[in-house]
């Protein structure tokens, strides 16, 4: 993680297609053990469930990163790839199954150590009266506010992304590893 995370910021001074959301003190970057993981898609054809990645999100606890998979794709597999499959890192997605699918057949990047917060919240709701397993509403029973969630249909592929959706999709994977 700390040579993706060093990249990161490389390219945040000379890249156009990396957003950081947040600042980070750099202390946790020597050894990380858990990252929050998200992507935004563009659904190109319904009927045919044909989708493109449009940002992959990646969070650690201080720091959230927003990569532009369209513009950066050929680079994704180089970029992410050693960090997505070190099983050393746990990776924290919230029902990420389409998510992991398509870092496999888009990138070849086979996700190692995977934990999911929407499987976790609906194996604890079997034992309590809690309602929702959406992201928005776990993140709304942990933190106290639950995420807005308007944009989660939104065109990913636009260009330049407004803040709004930037902030948006660095909040999705942002709270995730909070609620490891």
């Amino acid at each position: 993680l700390k040579s993706c995370v060093e990249q990161l910021r490389r390219d945040l001074d000379t890249n156009s297609n990396i957003w950081r959301a947040s600042q980070d003190n750099g202390d946790e970057i020597v050894a990380p053990n858990a990252v929050g993981l998200d992507m935004e898609f563009a659904t190109l054809d319904s009927i045919r469930s044909i989708s493109i990645v449009s940002l992959i999100q990646v969070a650690t606890f201080q720091s959230a990163f927003v990569i532009d998979a369209i513009k950066l794709r050929p680079h994704i597999s180089q970029f992410l790839g050693d960090l997505l499959e070190d099983p050393g890192v746990v990776k924290i997605v919230h029902g990420g199954n389409a998510d992991i699918r398509m870092l496999w057949t888009d990138f070849d990047i086979r996700v190692a150590n995977l934990f999911d917060t929407y499987q976790a919240s609906v194996s604890l709701a079997k034992h309590t009266a809690t309602g929702g397993h959406g992201l928005g509403r776990v993140v709304g029973r942990y933190y106290g506010t639950p995420l807005d969630k308007r944009l989660q249909r939104a065109d990913w592929r636009i260009r330049p992304l407004p803040d709004r959706m930037v902030d948006y999709a660095a909040d999705d994977a942002r709270y995730l590893p909070g609620l490891l």
